[in-house]
């Protein structure tokens, strides 16, 4: 029997209404294409801990290092500038989203969220949107030094909803971070695929208020 969903956070119910995000303005910036190893990177780099601000400029100095690219002041300034940029304002759900978790809560599920973000993201979504009233369990990698796609990151989630891999559905638009990990440990997954990624993929949808009507199909 189906006991909880949990989400993916950005792309798949908060987005940024921004042009261009900030990786890829970094990327941008550093003169590289922002691809999935990039993203990868920059997450290890910034965030599997809680980075002040008077860390940040080191933390942005070692990845231009990871880069072997000059880590010249100007250059780590302006990185600096792009990450610290007041984005609280452009946060915003996903079309269907809060409706959608409004409606699963209804139904008697638990709503989990499973996030790699930096504090200097997330904290800002959590405090303006009211993540803590919305979700039973809020799983961040700065905050547990877990990034997607590691397993634990999932057991993290599961283990504070307290439902077992099979009892759960998972949600993402991801197939490398948010499916495929979430299958290995025997959960049930969607892939939310707004943005054409996945033609392949069988288990697509491409609206959130799809998935209370999918629910049946995961209670046996």
């Amino acid at each position: 029997m189906l006991k909880a969903v949990i989400f993916d956070c950005w792309h798949t119910v908060f987005y940024k209404d921004v042009v261009k995000s900030p990786y890829t303005q970094i990327a941008e910036r550093m003169g590289l294409v922002r691809d999935y190893d990039f993203v990868k990177i920059l997450e290890k780099s910034l965030e599997l801990e809680k980075i002040t601000a008077e860390e940040l400029p080191l933390k942005l100095k070692n990845l231009l290092n990871d880069f072997r690219i000059d880590s010249e002041t100007g250059l780590v300034r302006d990185l600096t500038e792009i990450l610290c940029m007041d984005l609280a304002g452009y946060y915003k759900p996903c079309p269907g989203a809060l409706e959608t978790l409004e409606t699963l809560k209804a139904q008697g599920l638990l709503l989990g969220l499973i996030s790699n973000s930096s504090n200097i993201e997330f904290d800002p979504l959590e405090n303006n949107l009211g993540l803590k009233d919305i979700f039973d369990a809020l799983i961040v990698s700065y905050r547990v030094g877990l990034l997607k796609p590691d397993p634990r990151i999932f057991e993290l989630a599961l283990a504070k909803l307290n439902v077992e891999a099979g009892e759960a559905l998972m949600v993402g638009d991801t197939l490398q971070d948010d499916i495929l990990p979430a299958q290995k440990l025997g959960m049930k997954t969607l892939l939310y695929d707004t943005r054409h990624r996945y033609p392949e993929y069988p288990e697509r949808i491409f609206s959130l208020e799809d998935i209370p009507k999918l629910i049946k199909k995961y209670e046996h």
